[in-house]
């Protein structure tokens, strides 16, 4: 009786001629037949036949998971058409052919429908199984609470070890010696360059892959790969355990940024809560995962700080926090991508992926019956796939969703949404390079201009991460409610709300740099804490605009996993270019790297201006 139903549902569907079924533009009535066979038979078929027997006959929850059936459907009569008629179409037919499947492919209604979908799902479920905002948050927070404890300590047991390791080999030397500095200081900035490195390139890999198997997956291998590097740099620094080995203390942060470092970790948690939050509240969902982030940052700085605990013991706690992290997130954290979307995704990457690789042939052999040679870009892209280094190109084919294509009702494109989509990214890359490039020689320009010891600097740093989080979880919800009652929100692209709180942050941020740059004294100096709790909404308010024009919502994981790669490449080239610029002016000016970072606020600021509502 149910699978009478459900070919009555897809029957009606292709009489009424979805855009979302591709039997209307690719299939004959026999591709047709077998598809509807083959969702019968099919895990995604199972799927929608599972979800209408558990909901029963309520008509809302039967037109949801039509929904669900005609994607899954839709994925499979794809998936066939291409597997029966490639081999009889040549190249031009091909190429002409790829768009209008792409197009059907990406189409973000549908996507968008499965995810209120999903979302009404979680609802329905008990609240221990329930994909939570405040259970990525207490994960986060449990993160980075653990790495900001052990941080002061591990940088303090890295350079003891190095000045030990040196003293052994040339008893001549001391540890305040200008080689044993300058090994030091050579051996940080392997550590800055080498790990950064690799979470660069594999970043937007696992964000892919964390819409293909789901988010928890991807979450525990990046905490995984993050707990054995805080294992094993607790055990080689440790002084009374093993002798200071520079190699193995390279390899561990290597071992954790083959899972992305920890902005994978904030890339996945942004994906999580798009999942399980409306789109309306994804601002402020986001920025509620950042004030924990904050806050856990804040509270590991400032117990590091006054627990009384030795280095090796402050190592210790970091790493049985992560490792109890670890089994939190594996034990008690729900999965918020259904398994039906990560099917889908993963079925129409497949068939893209083959659709490109049919493309590549298609256009050797029309090339090669032209007499025209292949172009230098087409030349690399093919001896990259023929050698099995095509997954090298795939990492940086993730940056096209960003290149936005629409067309108007003319037939034009509408530059709009890419100019706007682009200037967006532009901000949020120059907002994250100025922040991680002067908040890395901040600390060190207060500490000799105020004379800080380890406790007022922990009290400051307290007070600045504090100031964010009462921002973030108070400040940003309110104006975020106040200005929807004032202007029209907008859910695919950028609004008066989304320009009124970048010109609010950014402004913040310049007003931050400038009493830092007029700071007399360390009460001066604290008065950041008031602009602090605005300028932190200015991240949240870039991702959270930037995902309006992601026309790929079954690919959120790979936009935030690009968004991760972008601020990997902040976080290696602003400490260098800004700790560059610091040594060089700080003899005669040490405030130019501030007033630089004002400048840049201030191009970040007129900048917004030229976007187009």
């Amino acid at each position: 009786m149910t699978n009478t139903r459900l070919k009555d549902q897809l029957g009606n569907e292709d009489n009424n001629k979805s855009t979302d079924s591709l039997i209307l533009t690719a299939s004959s009535a026999n591709n047709k037949q077998q598809a509807t066979e083959n969702h019968e038979n099919s895990p995604l078929g199972n799927i929608g036949l599972e979800t209408v027997k558990d909901y029963g006959t309520t008509s809302d929850f039967e037109t949801e998971n039509t929904i669900t059936i005609k994607a899954a459907t839709t994925t499979i009569e794809t998936h066939n058409i291409i597997s029966s008629d490639f081999d009889n179409t040549n190249g031009n037919d091909l190429i002409d052919s790829e768009s209008n499947i792409t197009e059907n492919l990406n189409d973000h209604t549908t996507d968008n429908q499965l995810l209120a979908q999903a979302r009404k799902e979680h609802k329905l479920q008990p609240w221990y199984k329930r994909p939570s905002l405040y259970a990525i948050c207490f994960a986060s927070f449990i993160f980075t609470f653990s790495m900001s404890i052990g941080a002061a300590p591990q940088i303090e047991l890295l350079i003891s070890g190095m000045c030990h390791k040196m003293v052994l080999e040339d008893p001549d030397l001391t540890c305040d010696s200008p080689i044993v500095q300058r090994s030091s200081l050579e051996l940080q900035k392997s550590l800055q360059f080498l790990p950064t490195l690799a979470a660069i390139v594999v970043t937007t890999k696992l964000g892919r892959l964390s819409d293909h198997f789901g988010r928890k997956p991807i979450l525990l291998f990046t905490l995984s790969c993050i707990c054995v590097n805080q294992v094993i740099n607790f055990i080689f620094l440790n002084p009374a355990w093993s002798k200071f080995v520079p190699w193995v203390y390279i390899f561990s942060e290597i071992v954790s940024s083959f899972g992305g470092s920890g902005q994978m970790i904030m890339a996945l948690g942004t994906a999580y809560v798009v999942d399980v939050v409306d789109p309306e509240n994804v601002n402020q969902g986001i920025g509620k995962v950042s004030a924990f982030v904050f806050f856990g940052i804040g509270m590991g700085t400032f117990a590091s700080s006054f627990s009384g605990l030795s280095a090796v013991q402050l190592m210790c706690l970091g790493s049985l926090l992560c490792t109890g992290n670890v089994f939190f997130c594996w034990l008690f954290l729900p999965e918020s991508r259904p398994q039906y979307l990560n099917d889908r995704a993963r079925n129409q990457d497949t068939i893209q992926k083959r659709i490109s690789a049919q493309k590549r042939q298609a256009l050797i052999i029309q090339r090669q019956q032209s007499g025209e040679s292949l172009s230098f870009k087409d030349k690399i892209i093919n001896l990259a796939h023929d050698s099995g280094l095509g997954h090298m190109v795939d990492i940086f084919s993730s940056l096209k969703l960003f290149w936005i294509t629409e067309y108007d009702s003319y037939g034009n494109i509408d530059w709009k949404p890419r100019f706007n989509t682009l200037t967006l990214l532009v901000m949020f890359i120059l907002l994250l390079f100025c922040a991680d490039g002067d908040g890395s020689c901040l600390l060190m320009y207060a500490m000799f201009k105020f004379q800080w010891d380890n406790t007022q600097l922990g009290k400051v740093i307290a007070l600045q991460l504090g100031s964010k989080t009462l921002g973030l979880l108070f400040i940003n919800p309110f104006l975020n409610n106040k200005l929807g009652l004032k202007f029209t929100r907008q859910l695919q692209k950028v609004d008066m709300v989304d320009r009124v709180l970048l010109f609010i942050s950014i402004s913040a941020n310049a007003l931050s740099m400038i009493l830092v740059i007029e700071a007399k004294s360390t009460l001066t100096f604290c008065l950041m804490a008031i602009p602090a709790c605005f300028s932190c909404m200015a991240v949240p308010t870039l991702q959270s605009s930037l995902l309006k024009y992601n026309r790929n919502p079954e690919k959120n994981g790979e936009f935030f996993g690009v968004l991760a790669f972008f601020s990997n490449l902040a976080g290696l080239f602003g400490p260098l270019v800004f700790y560059s610029i610091y040594s060089y002016s700080i003899e005669f000016n040490p405030d130019l790297i501030f007033e630089l970072a004002t400048g840049i606020f201030a191009l970040i600021l007129v900048v917004s201006f030229f976007l187009k509502t």
